[in-house]
């Protein structure tokens, strides 16, 4: 039988363009897959979309043809399911295309999905506590959360500049950091284990804000995320721990932290939050491991 896929289409997306997709739906069509199209009106109407389209059984493979903030509200719906999730990539970062190499090119990408070549990924989870919410009250998280001046930044980039510079409207946003955002740590449980932070990254993936890469290794199909922690805002203490790290030797008190872990609790409240760039309140919040997986079409890992 011939594969359904329903193309949800965000048309704000900074890389956004008719042409483009209606090549991608032709190489789709060549493909021997039929198609229809949804386009996005307002924030959550991608999961509203790909939740009807579910129920009704209406696509073997639903495709976010946006950015990573798309990809998570689809993503948002098709958690548990057997329907695959596709990327088009045309979004201001697109960073889980990049880390999972799925093609930009539609040609490619059309080619890859006809393919039938998927991968099983764990997908993290955003929830206020308690952790007695609704489903529909957790927001999944497909590539990376931030808390703290991260936060920040996305709450206040200007959705116009986005759409004109793209990626560089949230360089700007950080350069007003120093003149209006109040630093100030918070107090973050990780796996049971206390921390102060002034910034918290917790990420599936291994790249930041494009191809810049944060962390030794992605953790899209285990149980676990990468967790950056920066502890205090003194340069000395920063040096400290470099050249105790270039000397190979221990330091008591560090600057920053990168550690593996799969529960974290921010308990205070007033933190912004954000997640797969779309801002995403306040804390507090518990952030997990979601307890279903999610299948994505994407070419197989490399061996390491």
């Amino acid at each position: 039988m011939p594969q359904h896929a329903l193309v949800i289409i965000n048309p704000t997306a900074g890389h956004y363009s008719p042409n483009k997709l209606r090549l991608f739906e032709n190489s789709l069509r060549q493909a021997g897959i039929i198609t229809s199209r949804a386009f996005t009106s307002h924030a959550g109407n991608a999961e509203e979309i790909a939740q009807k389209a579910r129920h009704e059984h209406a696509a073997d493979i639903i495709i976010a043809a946006g950015g990573d903030g798309t990809i998570a509200e689809v993503a948002q719906a098709l958690v548990g399911s057997s329907i695959i999730l596709g990327v088009l990539p045309i979004g201001t970062a697109n960073v889980l295309a990049s880390e999972l190499n799925i093609p930009f090119e539609t040609k490619r990408n059309a080619a890859l999905l006809a393919s039938g070549q998927t991968r099983t990924i764990w997908p993290g989870v955003l929830e206020a506590p308690p952790t007695t919410l609704s489903r529909e009250q957790r927001q999944i998280i497909i590539q990376m959360t931030g808390i703290g001046p991260d936060g920040w930044i996305v709450h206040n980039v200007s959705h116009t500049l986005k759409k004109l510079i793209g990626r560089w409207a949230y360089v700007i946003s950080a350069g007003t950091l120093l003149f209006r955002y109040n630093f100030r740590p918070t107090s973050v449980q990780i796996d049971h284990i206390n921390y102060s932070s002034y910034l918290t990254i917790i990420s599936k993936g291994a790249f930041y804000g494009g191809r810049y890469k944060l962390f030794p290794r992605h953790y899209y199909e285990q149980k676990s995320f990468s967790i950056l922690m920066l502890h205090t805002l003194n340069v000395k203490s920063f040096l400290r721990q470099l050249i105790c790290s270039l000397a190979h030797r221990p330091y008591t008190t560090p600057a920053l932290s990168m550690i593996t872990g799969q529960h974290i609790l921010f308990s205070e409240a007033g933190h912004p939050i954000q997640s797969d760039g779309d801002k995403r309140g306040a804390t507090p919040c518990h952030i997990g491991i979601s307890s279903q997986p999610l299948l994505i079409a994407a070419p197989s890992e490399p061996p390491e």
